[in-house]
This record gives structure tokens, C-alpha cells and sequence, in this order.
């Protein structure tokens, strides 16, 4: 129909004007047709609504302050955890104490085990030492362990209260300080013990009704 109307009015601009402007909303529309639309929803036809859901295992970013501090702990298990009955049985247990009190003994406790383990452990190696400067070397071994374990009571108050420009007369800690630097102790004790052992099954622990121990 539009060749005709073409053909029949050659000489009329304006309908040959008419046909050019025809023409061209013709291929606009088939052009339109043609294009892709814009994605505005990730939504899949094929696959449903969108989930928005936390994928199971991960925090959602609200932990409650009780899931932070026993995150915070684990943090704290060593690969000799699993290795040795003193962990196995106080860590969990050091782990549950929500009371400040009950966990703070423990924690002292804790370090007391450890310090008389250590000493059998290097009472063990030195027995075995046949020569003099080897049995020099675990000496000297042991008395950087305890400087070292020393040391950690001051400096976890400075790092922990700030203590760098604080006279000595005006610091304070707070009630848990105490039991949680004895665990850190503890801890001193246990990896360098652990750490000469390791999985020797020669060594034996020293036999302890551990739920008898108290603080005294």
C-alpha cells in the first residue's frame, strides 16, 4: 500500500515526505521489538523469588555478646588441645564458665596444673641427658619459660589498661584480669612442655584427680 501511494504521487513532496517519516517509525518499532530490556529484578522467572536468606553457617553479623566471648575463647585452643588430659578436661569446662568467679578459679587453677607438668616434663628430659652441657641447655630452656610467663603478667596490663603513661600507684584492673592472664600462663607452660613431648607416648602425665584440685 505505501509503493502505491508512493507510485501515484511522484511528483508530491509531501507524500514523498509522508513515506520517508512512514518509513522510519516502521524500523523504530522493529528496532524496539528487537532490543533487550533491562533486567530490573534478579528475580528468575525459571527459578522463583529471589532469596535473600544468610546462608546457613555463616554470623549474621548479631552475635550475641556470650557467642562472642566463647568464639573468643576457642580462639585460645592449641594443636595440643586434643594431645593431653589437663586441656581435655579444663578447657571446656573454662569455656561454660559464664560466672566470673567459677571461670577465674579455673583459670588459676589452670596455670597451677600446668606449672607442676612442665616441671615433670623437664624433670623427664633432664633424667635422660647424659652430658653436662645438654642438661645446661634445658635448665637455661627452663628459666627463659618462667621469665617469659613472668614478663606476660605486666605486659598484658599495659597492652590491656593502656598502662604506658600511668604512674605506678594509680593503676586498677578490672575483677577478671587476674584469672585471665593466670590462663595465659597456663598457656606459656603447656606449649613449651607440649612442644618438647609432643606426641612421645614414653612420657607420662602425672596422675591427678583433677576435679579435686582447688585454688589453696
Amino acid at each position: 500500500m505505501i509503493l502505491k501511494i508512493f507510485a501515484s504521487n511522484r511528483g508530491n513532496k509531501c507524500n514523498i515526505l509522508f513515506f520517508i517519516v512512514l518509513l522510519a517509525m516502521c524500523y523504530s518499532c522493529a528496532k524496539k521489538e528487537a532490543s533487550p530490556q533491562p533486567i530490573t529484578d534478579m528475580a528468575s522467572p525459571c527459578l522463583g523469588e529471589t532469596d535473600n536468606t544468610q546462608p546457613e553457617g555463616l554470623p549474621d553479623g548479631n552475635l550475641s555478646e556470650e557467642t562472642e566471648s566463647h568464639d573468643f575463647d576457642k580462639r585460645h585452643e592449641s594443636v595440643w588441645a586434643n594431645n593431653n588430659p589437663i586441656d581435655q578436661y579444663y578447657l571446656p569446662r573454662i569455656y561454660d564458665a559464664w560466672v566470673e568467679t567459677e571461670r577465674k578459679e579455673l583459670e588459676m587453677i589452670y596455670r597451677r596444673v600446668w606449672i607442676d607438668e612442665f616441671d615433670n616434663i623437664m624433670y623427664w628430659m633432664l633424667a635422660k641427658c647424659v652430658y653436662q652441657e645438654d642438661i645446661d641447655v634445658l635448665l637455661a630452656y627452663e628459666k627463659s619459660v618462667q621469665d617469659l610467663a613472668d614478663s606476660t603478667w605486666l605486659m598484658c596490663h599495659l597492652d590491656w589498661y593502656d598502662w604506658y603513661n600511668i604512674p605506678k600507684e594509680d593503676r586498677t584492673v578490672g575483677n577478671g584480669t587476674h584469672g585471665a592472664i593466670c590462663f595465659i600462663q597456663g598457656e606459656i607452660y603447656r606449649n613449651a612442655g607440649m612442644e618438647l613431648i609432643g606426641g612421645k607416648r614414653e612420657y607420662e602425665f602425672l596422675d591427678k584427680d583433677y576435679s579435686s584440685i582447688n585454688v589453696g
